[in-house]
């Protein structure tokens, strides 16, 4: 096991920074900046400015994430603009933070790619999305369960009990594979909310990251309390990944017969619906480690790059920006010092592509004492420049 470990660092230490060789779902990706308005947010970045900046392109080649969560959380990151710098600051901090201890860069590595798989994407429905409600017969399931406890007890003193448990066998599987849709749709995202509860408790072992947030600790220890009624599903998932087709069959039969799916799926739909803040702050974490460690994987791959300053003048002034898409191109200046800007040129010249460089590489933190100025772009509104991503300027 330790071995194991061992060669899995050295591996994620060697890739780390490397521009990712894999697909990109968007309609995934984007799952949590869609349903998330947070109350810190001044405004966030609309489709169409989003797309005019070829922001896609740009997110494959910033997405140095180890996780599906820390993906979603820099896809938000990018399309949200805080109304203070706070935040800015705080994640300096972390960066900073992980650049002086290598240790805890590995530690984080290492944990954070356990949530990586296609069923982490939907660990946010669990505290974003409306959860589906019992059905008004479902008083039923709990008297069945409990009937069929009592039939495998009464046929030992009377025989004639095995007709009612042949008849609650035929009643309860119709009602437990009735439930397998509301499984399927949860029980992905329940598996790696497990996980992810507990790679939050290993990476709060690391001494460098101890924390006096109060909402971070109060949330472990709601969401540990939650998650022990879970066994079932971590019982199903080991039997699947550990034992053979006989096995998951005796597992199912059980499973039908005292109808513990259905049970044990709706209570933990109500668990989490009433937990939804605590299993949020634990997603929250993650996605700022995972962004933080993304950043720094830029800076230690990338021969130019900065930290913005601000003051209270509405200016840009910028030397030597690039496209970080543009191969080998022609760094450009800029200072607009208080003045409006006429770009011109004849067509092909590299108009477009110089607005969109300084669109798209704009860092604005601190909107209440730097205020930018407004570009234009294709004669259409006013856009501001937006992007809260403090590493290429």
């Amino acid at each position: 096991m330790f071995n194991s470990r061992k060669k899995e660092e050295a591996r994620l230490l060697e890739s780390f920074g490397k521009l990712k060789d894999e697909s990109f779902y968007f309609d995934k990706i984007d799952r949590y900046f869609r349903k998330n308005i947070p109350s810190g947010t001044l405004q966030t970045i609309d489709d169409k400015t989003w797309n005019d900046l070829d922001m896609d392109e740009i997110f494959m080649f910033l997405d140095r994430t180890q996780s599906q969560i820390g993906q979603q959380y820099l896809y938000h990151t990018l399309r949200s603009i805080p109304n203070s710098g706070q935040l800015a600051d705080q994640r300096e901090k972390l960066i900073q933070q992980l650049q002086q201890h290598p240790n805890l860069k590995k530690n984080l590595l290492y944990h954070l790619s356990r949530l990586y798989g296609h069923d982490t994407y939907f660990i946010n429905m669990l505290f974003q999305h409306n959860h589906m409600t019992r059905p008004g017969w479902f008083w039923l399931v709990p008297v069945l369960s409990f009937l069929s406890v009592a039939s495998i007890v009464g046929v030992f003193f009377m025989p004639p009990f095995l007709l009612l448990i042949v008849l609650l066998l035929a009643v309860n599987l119709g009602i437990h594979y009735w439930n397998k849709k509301n499984l399927y749709h949860y029980s992905g995202a329940i598996i790696q909310f497990i996980k992810l509860k507990q790679v939050v408790k290993e990476i709060l072992k690391n001494p460098e990251l101890k924390t006096d947030n109060e909402r971070l600790r109060s949330s472990v220890q709601q969401v540990d309390h939650i998650s022990k009624k879970f066994w079932l599903f971590k019982l199903e998932s080991k039997v699947q990944s550990d034992a053979g087709q006989v096995a998951e069959f005796i597992l199912e039969l059980i499973k039908g017969f005292f109808l513990l799916e259905p049970l044990l799926l709706f209570s933990a739909i109500h668990d989490i619906d009433s937990k939804r803040d605590a299993v949020e702050c634990l997603y929250q974490f993650i996605g700022e480690l995972d962004v933080a460690l993304s950043v720094l994987a830029i800076r230690e791959n990338s021969e130019n790059y900065c930290l913005p300053q601000f003051d209270e003048g509405k200016r840009i002034n910028a030397k030597e920006m690039y496209h970080p898409l543009v191969v080998n191109c022609v760094t450009n200046h800029i200072d607009t010092s208080g003045l409006s800007i006429l770009l011109t040129g004849s067509n092909m010249s590299g108009k477009t592509t110089f607005i969109r460089t300084l669109a798209s590489i704009a860092f604005w933190p601190k909107p209440s004492t730097c205020a930018l100025p407004k570009v234009s772009l294709y004669n259409g509104p006013e856009y501001s420049l937006p992007f809260a991503y403090p590493m290429i300027l």
